[in-house]
């Protein structure tokens, strides 16, 4: 079962992976697509399930500054805060490479 393959990655109990398969959306994503852009609505906290994806900030002269790798098994923590006040998004996440989001 799928669930059960990325348990090891999520470092928790194969009955947890199940349920987040069961209730999430599963969304497959490509290199250079970009999941969520600065200024938009934060309706969803992804957890990346295979794949990567980098979250950049663009300073006032159009910079753009990584903050930090997103890997399997992990969650952005800049789209978990903002969608808990509801609020726009500071960040943008890009796709490094094919990745699969829940």
């Amino acid at each position: 079962m799928e669930g059960t393959i990325l348990s090891s990655e999520f470092n928790s109990s194969p009955e947890l992976v199940e349920k987040l398969y069961q209730y999430g959306i599963t969304k497959t994503y490509h290199e250079g697509d970009i999941i969520l852009d600065e200024n938009s609505s934060i309706r969803s906290i992804p957890i990346v399930m295979k794949g990567m994806m980098k979250v950049i900030r663009t300073e006032e002269d159009g910079r753009e500054i990584l903050l930090y790798y997103i890997k399997a098994g992990e969650s952005c923590i800049m789209s978990f805060l903002g969608g808990m006040h509801n609020e726009k998004s500071i960040v943008k996440a890009e796709v490094e490479e094919d990745t699969e989001i829940l």
